[in-house]
């Protein structure tokens, strides 16, 4: 890569460079998530449906890799993650990742 961002020889660096173009667009996420919720006459609190946006594709995708992670930390892989990568990756999505959310659907 010309940038050095996305290496594949320093570990971690993809999936980073897939979850800060995700992060960074939550907000238009959010913006579309509540205006079409709105549009349909949802009956709901509108904090609800910014919660359920936040939550709905990140938390299912972080149980199957956590799952991975751990089979191939049990089993002695290399190829697994560290866990000071996974806690970066926690750290962009509940600090950028949310608030963005929220900023969106308000």
């Amino acid at each position: 890569s010309l940038t050095d961002i996305v290496s594949p020889i320093r570990r971690g660096s993809i999936i980073i460079g897939i979850i800060i173009p995700h992060c960074l667009t939550c907000s238009i996420g959010s913006f579309v998530s509540i205006r079409l919720y709105l549009q349909m006459n949802g009956k709901c609190d509108w904090a609800c449906c910014v919660v359920l946006t936040a939550v709905l594709f990140p938390v299912p995708v972080a149980v199957v890799f956590l799952w991975a992670n751990t089979v191939a930390l049990s089993h002695g892989c290399t190829s697994a993650l560290p866990s000071s990568t996974i806690f970066t990756i926690a750290g962009v999505y509940a600090l950028i990742a949310f608030p963005l959310t929220v900023v969106g659907g308000i």
